[in-house]
């Protein structure tokens, strides 16, 4: 039994090694976002915000819902809708929450807890590391095929 059907064909080794290049693209990726949040981080300043309304967001997997914070930027007041959605809403209105923004940009402001601020990261790593764990399974199992063959 074959663990991925066509996998010892020219195609089935293609399929891996296409596995295996959108896997490592999307690990780049992941750690491109990384650095990206990383350097926001250490350039952003911290402050005290509310959560003034939750945005509904429609998807393909129905409606979610993104917070709307308002706090105070260094040119008086800021609002800024997170573009971290979920079902059932992470924050409840009236919410007092902590903010992360640079002050040379406040409308970029972001909610200060890990799912805010490192989701993107973790759900294209995820999926990356998926890609590459399938691109070895096709690998590993192509060669246990070529094994027998040959003994």
């Amino acid at each position: 039994m074959t663990l991925f059907a066509g996998q010892n064909t020219p195609a089935g080794s293609l399929a891996g090694g296409i596995f295996a290049l959108v896997g490592l693209g999307l690990l780049l990726l992941s750690g491109g976002i990384t650095i990206y949040e990383q350097r926001f981080l250490d350039r952003a300043v911290e402050t005290d915000g509310v959560v003034v309304r939750m945005a509904a967001v429609s998807g393909d997997d129905g409606e979610t819902f993104a917070p709307v914070t308002r706090f105070m930027g260094p040119r008086g007041e800021v609002e800024v809708r997170s573009n971290t959605s979920s079902k059932p809403p992470e924050f409840t209105v009236g919410e007092a929450v902590r903010v992360v923004f640079d002050p040379q940009q406040p409308e970029g402001a972001e909610i200060e807890t890990f799912w805010q601020l490192w989701s993107g990261a973790m759900i294209v790593g995820g999926i990356g590391a998926a890609f590459v764990i399938a691109a070895i399974g096709m690998a590993f199992a192509q060669r246990q095929q070529w094994a027998r063959r040959a003994g």
